[in-house]
């Protein structure tokens, strides 16, 4: 059994009055400016720092469609998503400034890439190292600045310690709800980061299904029935969003929503890439590209 642990009172909107980073306090050497199930609808530009992809292979690009993520603005021309979006893909669109999916809002724009980078230790067909990088050549900050006087992006701040279990934090994105629809508008949820042991004791999975980069969050077992409750969680199409959690009143990407088994269901909590464990390689990339 795992032992008592201490879970802050959890709400679906993120806390009002947090603070974005700049280039420079994310530890890169130039400085151009400072799924969810059953959440609540956020307030327009209440997070600036996320971004709607969509996502095309070789054949979409002649013949359409697409694949949606989410994704964070981590420096001025990048966006951290999942590698397991990027794989096999060729170019993606990034909409930022946007809170419903239909288009239209006030200042939202649109910018291409088809410049992608896995984290290199990613392994077919497992959960590990699912981290994507996405270069925007255009400078996301500008381009929000010319679109939205630079009210509708920002820069989350990348995480300077390892997750904070028990914290509440929040989850975003358009992915599928309830209804098993993509939601129109943007929505958020509150989640708790889930120590190892704990995960592991309250829910369906393996310790070997779970790799050192990942952890668990999802709502802890407040009806002590022995398993992480149910009801909220991320789900298809959130996939490479953020998971963000207040530090000193800042806007700190600990997760990057990586997979899960079912979506809100009890014990199987929703697990997420540890940004902590690749800041190392995040800034290492930004920096020399």
């Amino acid at each position: 059994m795992s032992p008592p642990f201490i879970f802050e009172p959890l709400t679906d909107l993120i806390q009002e009055g947090l603070m974005t980073c700049t280039d420079v306090e994310n530890g890169f050497s130039t400085n151009r400016g400072h799924r969810i199930f059953n959440g609540a609808e956020v307030d327009p530009n209440s997070w600036p720092w996320i971004v709607n992809m969509f996502f095309q292979t070789e054949n979409q690009m002649e013949q359409g469609g697409a694949s949606i993520s989410g994704g964070t603005i981590v420096h001025s021309n990048w966006v951290l998503t999942a590698a397991h979006c990027c794989e096999d893909k060729a170019r993606v669109f990034g909409r930022f400034g946007q809170h419903n999916m239909n288009g239209g809002d006030d200042g939202e724009f649109t910018l291409s890439s088809e410049n992608f980078i896995i984290h290199p230790g990613r392994t077919e067909n497992v959960r590990n190292n699912d981290f994507c990088l996405v270069k925007f050549d255009n400078s996301i900050t500008e381009a929000g600045d010319d679109n939205c006087a630079g009210n509708c992006v920002g820069i989350a701040c990348l995480p300077s310690a390892p997750v904070p279990s028990g914290q509440a934090c929040w989850a975003a994105g358009w992915g599928v709800t309830e209804l098993n629809n993509l939601s129109s508008n943007l929505l958020s949820v509150g989640l708790s980061p889930l120590p190892l042991d704990y995960c592991l004791d309250k829910s369906h999975y393996f310790a070997s299904q779970i790799a050192s980069d990942n952890f668990c969050a999802g709502l802890p077992d407040f009806d002590g029935d022995g398993e992480t409750d149910p009801g909220k969680d991320t789900c298809q199409g959130d996939s490479g969003g953020p998971l963000i959690c207040a530090v000193n009143g800042k806007v700190v990407l600990t997760g990057v929503t990586s997979w899960g088994a079912e979506c809100a269901f009890a014990g199987r909590p929703g697990v997420y890439g540890d940004v902590f464990f690749v800041r190392t390689w995040i800034t290492s990339i930004i920096n020399s590209n």
